[in-house]
């Protein structure tokens, strides 16, 4: 397998070719199995069958049948010596062309795939083989291309019909020529649809659009279907197209309609239940919203459950019982190995809307006695920490790092190196609580997993806070400096630590060079006026960090307050400093007054959002300058016992 990992480029070429052929070549990219069985009807008019009887023509056809499409392909250029106004013989011979071509390319590489998988040197070159084989494909098609449009040159027109289905055919040939124009595409589908307006053409035609992005005009091909071929005519899906269309059109009596007649047909049409959602959404009607979503999520046609489940709680308190019994029924009626995945909604629900970690917790543990994973062990650890329970959060993450493991295992990844974000969360926890040796211990651990690189940039962070919170300043430059050879990206801030770390130190100069070096220049902090502010203050320019935050926070606040409308209308949104950092910056600069204000805000707004961690308030240095003020202890006692308590709840926007 290891030649895969060199030759990553032939996927992406693979997954071009793609594009030329779906039904095919994907399955061949993704596993190599056997092509598609199944092919189009060949062209063999009932109005006109003059031909019918001839002996070519019809061995060719019972070749096509049988899949014998080289035998077929000889009997349909026999047929076109004998008799050279066939014109079905000639759409016939495309057909033969167009499976030939797709046989050659599944052959092709499949031969490629096994000199990769096998290590063989059957392929010298394989860029270059790959090549061969899309220029031998782009000319077979082509050729199917030119008899096709011979063939459509020679048929009757009476044969509405056949006629018809060669476009049709036509668009699909041109759609696997990437350098096609798209117009081109469309007046083939169109000139379909104008001979003879079906079901099939017109479903083809908006996949069509759809893929390629132009969904208004599919969605008006859509309602043109409807009236064009009535209900009766359309069939279920293309019926649901014309419902999700005729929705966005704002004629939702129709819309809903639509949908409620194809779920009556097919209960399973997961466009029109989205549909129908959609509407039931809109009109309020959240009780039937809520088990159309439910019933999506099922079938899992709808990602987000519980995100969509927030709105519908945050949109009246009156609908807080009513997601959670439904979410019960859900909980009763699924099957045993989706359980916990409704287990872990009703977590997430009394987190994010109650702050109630406790009764997440209850959920999470219900979750694992069904099925569980090193994700619900991590929730689990979340919930102990967020109680401040950080002995019992720590030990269910190390659960959670092992199972974790042993996942990584089972799915025997070769390629990519796991992310171990559970690891990564185990640390987090650890810099909140001020445990600086296991951050030490498990963050080089990390490294050791995932090897040194961009991929380490979090532990590289963690190593050198941790070094820097022992006094090690020597460790914390180094890391400092890996993580700045491994991310350029973050370059600034980077920085901006390195010269904290000097003050440390004690290197005032070199410090105050590289901080004076990146106040230079003022791109180094476009968008990021708090890394300016930082500097500044670092520097002991206090009144210039002063006028920076006063107009950050002074920005943001009146961007608060505008309406919707308003905020959508703002052309440029100011730049966001959390309630947090606003506390930690006006503390910084000994303004302990509005340091209170900020961090009382903070854990008003955001409680119910994020798990709290007070402990981790008392330890942070930015606060050092009011740390001895009786009224920021208890502030942040206050609002500790609240949120264990279960009564802090989160505000609505």
């Amino acid at each position: 397998m290891r030649y895969l990992k060199k030759y990553r480029v032939i996927a992406l070429l693979i997954a071009l070719v793609a594009v030329w052929s779906p039904d095919v070549w994907a399955q061949a990219a993704a596993d190599v199995v056997e092509v598609d069985s199944v092919v189009s009807e060949t062209f063999n008019s009932t109005q006109f069958n003059k031909w019918k009887k001839s002996k070519k023509f019809v061995s060719g056809v019972e070749a096509y049948d049988k899949e014998e499409y080289a035998d077929a392909l000889k009997h349909f250029n026999a047929e076109v010596k004998a008799h050279p106004a066939n014109g079905y013989a000639y759409c016939n011979i495309s057909l033969c062309q167009d499976k030939i071509a797709l046989d050659t390319l599944y052959e092709s590489m499949t031969k490629l795939f096994a000199s990769m998988d096998l290590s063989t040197d059957d392929i010298d070159d394989p860029d270059a083989f790959f090549e061969s084989v899309k220029v031998k494909y782009v000319e077979i098609m082509t050729d199917a291309l030119s008899s096709l449009d011979k063939g459509i040159s020679l048929l009757p027109a009476g044969d509405k019909q056949s006629l018809s289905q060669a476009y049709l055919t036509r668009a699909t040939f041109l759609d696997k020529f990437l350098e096609t124009d798209s117009a081109e595409v469309l007046n083939s589908y169109k000139k379909a649809i104008e001979i003879n307006p079906n079901q099939e053409t017109y479903t083809k035609l908006i996949d069509y659009l759809v893929n390629n992005n132009e969904t208004e005009e599919a969605n008006s091909m859509a309602i043109e279907a409807y009236h064009v071929l009535g209900e009766a005519q359309c069939g279920d899906d293309l019926l649901a197209m014309a419902g999700e269309a005729f929705r966005l059109k704002g004629d939702h009596a129709k819309a809903m309609e639509i949908a409620n007649k194809v779920l009556s047909n097919d209960p399973t049409n997961t466009q029109s239940r989205e549909t129908r959602s959609s509407l039931y959404n809109e009109q309020k009607n959240y009780s039937a919203y809520v088990d159309d979503i439910i019933t999506l999520s099922n079938a899992g046609a709808v990602t987000g459950i519980t995100s969509l489940l927030l709105d519908v709680i945050d949109a009246s308190d009156d609908n807080w019982d009513m997601v959670i019994d439904k979410v019960h029924q859900a909980q009763d009626n699924d099957d045993e190995d989706a359980k916990t995945n409704w287990y872990l909604v009703e977590g997430y629900l009394n987190i994010h809307h109650k702050g109630d970690y406790r009764t997440a917790l209850d959920c999470f543990k219900k979750g694992a006695e069904y099925t569980y994973t090193s994700s619900l062990f991590t929730r689990i650890a979340e919930c102990y920490y967020a109680m401040g329970e950080v002995d019992n959060a720590l030990q269910v993450m190390e659960d959670a790092i092992v199972l974790y493991a042993k996942e990584q295992q089972e799915e025997d990844e070769e390629e990519e190196v796991a992310d171990y974000r559970c690891l990564l969360q185990k640390i987090e926890m650890e810099m909140d609580c001020g445990l600086v040796d296991q951050v030490i211990n498990d963050a080089e651990v990390y490294r050791i997993i995932v090897g040194d690189g961009e991929q380490s940039l979090q532990a590289y962070m963690a190593l050198e806070w941790a070094y820097f919170m022992q006094g090690k300043y020597r460790e914390a430059l180094k890391y400092n400096q890996m993580w700045l050879d491994a991310d350029d990206d973050d370059r600034i801030n980077i920085l901006y630590r390195r010269a904290y770390i000097l003050y440390g130190v004690g290197q005032v100069e070199q410090a105050q060079k590289i901080l004076s070096e990146l106040l230079c220049d003022e791109s180094n902090f476009e968008d990021n006026q708090e890394l300016k502010f930082n500097c500044l203050v670092r520097m002991g320019r206090s009144q210039e960090a002063k006028a920076i935050l006063d107009k950050l926070v002074a920005d943001q606040e009146h961007f608060n307050a505008l309406s919707q409308e308003e905020k959508e209308a703002v052309e440029t949104v100011p730049e966001w400093m959390s309630l947090y950092n606003i506390a930690c910056s006006y503390s910084v600069l000994g303004d302990s007054e509005k340091a209170i204000y900020y961090l009382r805000r903070h854990y008003e707004e955001t409680s119910g959002v994020d798990g709290m961690n007070y402990n981790y308030t008392i330890l942070d240095y930015d606060f050092d300058n009011i740390r001895q003020n009786p009224e920021f202890m208890g502030l942040i006692n206050e609002y500790k016992n609240k949120w264990l308590s279960g009564t802090l709840m989160r505000k609505k926007k």
